[in-house]
């Protein structure tokens, strides 16, 4: 398994910031491979001394892209919620325990509100969150797509800039 996720981090890193874009936007829509584990690969094979030029770099090539790609990645997801999501709990409201009118009173409940919008950024800056229910909910709900696409790219990137950091300073010296 460790061997497939290499030669995957190999790969993508191999045709650049458009395979960290694929990756990236795979891994939200798909879910193939955990993005930390494709932002720790990374960071170990980059395994250099922390400059200007290697950040500039790593923004460039690595972060943006794979920000980017999440986040389109994420909309994929709330696109099916937002146009799907009613007729699929009309259809199947018994299997999943609520209704269409327990979504209604969800949507009014969190309009009066700001907290689903920082709920959403903090799971986003989370590492392990899983995000996907959230991104669901978000297009069920209906929530603002302008608002949704922000604060997912905004936490998205949080999230990356602190996975990459983390990688960068202690990948070397924990698999040396």
């Amino acid at each position: 398994m460790f061997e497939f996720i290499q030669n995957l981090i190999v790969q993508a890193g191999a045709i650049g910031a458009l395979g960290f874009f694929i990756g990236a936007f795979c891994e939200e829509v798909l879910a193939p491979l955990p993005l930390p584990l494709l932002l720790a690969g990374v960071a170990f094979f980059y395994g250099k001394t922390i400059t200007v030029g290697l950040i500039v770099k790593a923004l460039i090539v690595v972060v943006l892209p794979i920000t980017g790609g999440a986040t389109l990645g994420s909309l994929v997801i709330y696109c099916l919620a937002y146009f799907g999501g009613k007729q699929a709990i009309l259809k199947w409201s018994k299997w999943f325990g609520f209704s269409w009118d327990d979504v209604e009173k969800l949507r009014e409940n969190l309009s009066h509100r700001k907290s689903d919008e920082v709920i959403l950024f903090i799971s986003r800056c989370l590492p392990f969150t899983p995000t996907t229910l959230l991104t669901v909910l978000a297009g069920i709900v209906r929530m603002n797509v302008v608002t949704y696409t922000l604060l997912t790219f905004s936490g998205i990137f949080v999230r990356v800039i602190l996975l990459f950091s983390g990688a960068m300073v202690f990948g070397n010296s924990i698999f040396k």
